[in-house]
């Protein structure tokens, strides 16, 4: 009876954590929490923020939702569920640790499918071409857009493309793509 009690108990921690009894269950490897605040320094460090409204809130503390990721390297980032989804009118992007981040209006699952439409705005650092890492309106930015019917053969082969484009992301966020590779697209 005892050891099948002690059974019953390792099996629900299992069930809860996603890890045996006696071992940690490992961290998220990105969390999203919302804030108050306003403008680009109330963002944290190694974050990426979604502000409430234009120019990061103006004068006037409001919704900041902040995620921030602890791993390394490419991921994406499906916002649908989460506080940031469908939200935000400028953005600011702290983490320094990568390369790219990308905000797309649509599902990660969506990205880089040749038979799907999707479009993002790249954030990032340095690179000598300008403020690329903040934006104080998501309305109508330059981005790069693809279309399910934006193709063409190439030595027998159906290869998509894109082309830069005017993206909406008003109150629209849907997925956050870090150093994600844009996947065997031809940019026209």
């Amino acid at each position: 009876m005892k050891k099948t009690l002690l059974a019953a108990l390792a099996a629900a921690a299992v069930v809860l954590t996603g890890a045996p009894s006696g071992t940690a269950a490992s961290a998220p490897v990105h969390t999203v929490t919302v804030i108050k605040g306003h403008g680009i320094e109330a963002c944290p460090g190694g974050s990426f923020c979604l502000y409430r409204h234009e120019d990061y809130n103006g004068e006037t503390d409001a919704d900041i939702v902040v995620v921030h990721t602890s791993e390394a390297g490419s991921q994406e980032i499906d916002l649908e569920g989460t506080p940031a989804y469908d939200f935000g009118r400028s953005a600011v992007l702290t983490d320094r640790d990568f390369a790219n981040v990308k905000l797309s209006p649509n599902s990660c699952a969506d990205f880089g499918q040749p038979t799907k439409d999707w479009s993002y705005v790249s954030f990032f650092h340095g690179g000598g071409i300008g403020d690329k890492w903040r934006r104080p309106s998501l309305d109508n930015r330059e981005g790069l857009s693809h279309k399910a019917s934006w193709w063409e053969w190439k030595n027998g082969a159906q290869v998509p493309w894109s082309r830069y484009d005017r993206v909406d992301l008003n109150n629209r966020a849907g997925c956050l793509l870090y150093d994600v590779p844009l996947p065997g697209t031809v940019v026209r």
